[in-house]
């Protein structure tokens, strides 16, 4: 072998050497990466994705599996007080004659509030963890929903006035999931499910082929 080959050689040798540390040193970061589904992961994503007239049953089958671990919450939610600050705090009372919907979008400009009344509310009773997870997974729902609003109502303001079926110019999923800081699919989740109560009463949210719109 000449010289020339020889360094040639020691060459490829070092760019495999330095290739197989980096994939190594990359396998760590990939595998922490990944999302861990935890069994409250799971909960919060399947709430997510379940309308609010069916959450109760869910509640039924937790209740038939684990009787007495849930009491129906009577009077503000305690841990709504716990943040004063937090723009998505559940609202109990209704600012309009009812109260419909996911979400509560009112004023001019228009604000956006979760809607203590739109799902079943209750509190864990003792130690049980399911059930502890639940009360939060309902909560953080509710909040989700409330943000994931809030990021549409700010591309379009005209939601807030809007009529359902109304032509509103479809929002971007990647430019709302960049707006509200949530991946894609957890967007897609709240649309297939979440309803907003305006001015003029409830609208749903829609996918098109060019984003997100009212129904």
């Amino acid at each position: 072998m000449g010289h020339g080959a020889g360094i040639d050689h020691a060459a490829r040798r070092l760019r495999d050497i330095l290739r197989d540390v980096t994939d190594d040193l990359k396998a760590p970061l990939k595998l922490s990466q990944q999302l861990v589904m935890t069994p409250q992961l799971q909960m919060a994503i399947r709430l997510l994705g379940t309308a609010s007239d069916d959450l109760q049953a869910l509640i039924d089958t937790h209740l038939a599996a684990h009787p007495g671990t849930l009491a129906v919450l009577d009077g503000p939610d305690p841990l709504d007080d716990a943040d004063p600050e937090d723009r998505f705090r559940h609202l109990d009372a209704s600012p309009f004659d009812d109260a419909r919907g996911d979400v509560f979008v009112v004023g001019n400009p228009p604000q956006v509030r979760a809607n203590g009344q739109g799902y079943p509310r209750y509190r864990a009773v003792g130690d049980q963890p399911e059930a502890r997870w639940l009360v939060r997974a309902l909560r953080q729902r509710a909040k989700t929903y409330a943000k994931v609003v809030e990021g549409l109502v700010t591309a379009r303001p005209q939601i807030a006035t809007a009529h359902a079926g109304d032509k509103l110019a479809p929002v971007a999923l990647h430019e709302l999931a960049s707006v509200v800081g949530m991946h894609e699919s957890t967007i897609a989740r709240v649309v297939s499910a979440v309803t907003l109560r305006n001015l003029h009463g409830v609208v749903g949210l829609v996918a098109v082929k060019r984003g997100i719109t009212i129904a």
